[in-house]
């Protein structure tokens, strides 16, 4: 079908949340450089209510973007090319600068007591670790290594060795010392930090279809993060949330770049998603039928 009227079908998504009717758009801008606009709509039911995210105020914040909610998750070296995967908290630094009270994010490594040394793009000297993948500098901070600061409690500071790039010592209001590591540090995107993940498959000469990977390409990507929600309609860009109550309702999901026509031009596509709640149960993985935005 062609995506300048709303096509229907029917999804279904198993574990405590499902999903019916569906619908899919595209919103076309006539006016460069603002974006076009793929657009999904899917009603949904959750048993448990504990669909979305609390990011209304600090407190609540913090949590959602801690462990197990984490954008990035980064890794110890444990011995005999073992990799123990390790996600982070998130907390604010409360600190007067120049007489204004200023609240500075730390992005603090949760080592839960693991032993190890920190992975760098200098681990791949070590024996058993020359599997790592080289750094490609144009990747940066997209694709396996990121050279964004990271905190590790002084406590923890058997997990660097001698070639780590420290930089400094921090301490929060409450005492707690950190330190500070700018280093080029292996990582990987973590799931869990979405609660929406949308893949969109571009149909192969052989009639399958391949994910055309944002990430890989653009350093992007159109998984996302809704908010927790009540009865009501609350818009909250891309998010449209309309709930007949915090269990059940209608979700839109609108998926903008200036990029769609040119990337897609005569290509025929799907979409593929799925959704996850809090206590990380993601329902099965629902395809669109094919679509075209020529």
């Amino acid at each position: 079908m062609k995506l300048s009227t709303y096509g229907q079908w029917l999804a279904l998504l198993l574990l405590s949340i499902s999903c019916q009717t569906s619908e899919l758009r595209f919103g076309k801008s006539n006016d460069f450089p603002n974006p076009d606009s793929i657009v999904l709509t899917f009603s949904f039911f959750d048993g448990d209510g504990n669909l979305g995210f609390n990011m209304d105020n600090i407190t609540p914040a913090l949590e959602e973007f801690s462990d197990p909610f984490n954008e990035e998750n980064f890794f110890l070296a444990t011995g005999n090319g073992q990799l123990e995967e390790l996600g982070t908290n998130l907390q604010y630094l409360d600190t007067i600068r120049n007489g204004v009270e200023e609240f500075v994010p730390l992005t603090i490594l949760n080592t839960k007591g693991n032993t190890g040394h920190l992975v760098s793009n200098k681990s791949r000297n070590l024996p058993s670790y020359a599997f790592l993948p080289e750094v490609q500098n144009d990747k940066l901070g997209c694709k396996d290594y990121t050279t964004q600061r990271i905190f590790l409690p002084i406590a923890d500071h058997y997990l660097l060795d001698e070639s780590t790039n420290i930089i400094n010592t921090v301490t929060d209001q409450n005492n707690n010392q950190f330190l500070q590591v700018r280093d080029t540090l292996y990582f990987k995107v973590n799931p869990y930090h979405y609660n929406i993940e949308i893949d969109i498959l571009v149909k192969e000469p052989d009639n399958t279809f391949k994910e055309f990977d944002w990430r890989e390409n653009y350093c992007s990507t159109f998984d996302g993060r809704f908010r927790r929600f009540e009865k009501g309609k609350r818009f909250d860009y891309p998010f449209i949330i309309d709930a007949a109550s915090s269990k059940s309702g209608t979700i839109t999901y609108s998926m903008a770049s200036i990029g769609f026509r040119i990337i897609f031009a005569n290509k025929t596509l799907k979409l593929r998603f799925s959704i996850r709640d809090k206590a990380l149960n993601t329902s099965n993985i629902v395809e669109t039928p094919e679509f075209s935005i020529n």
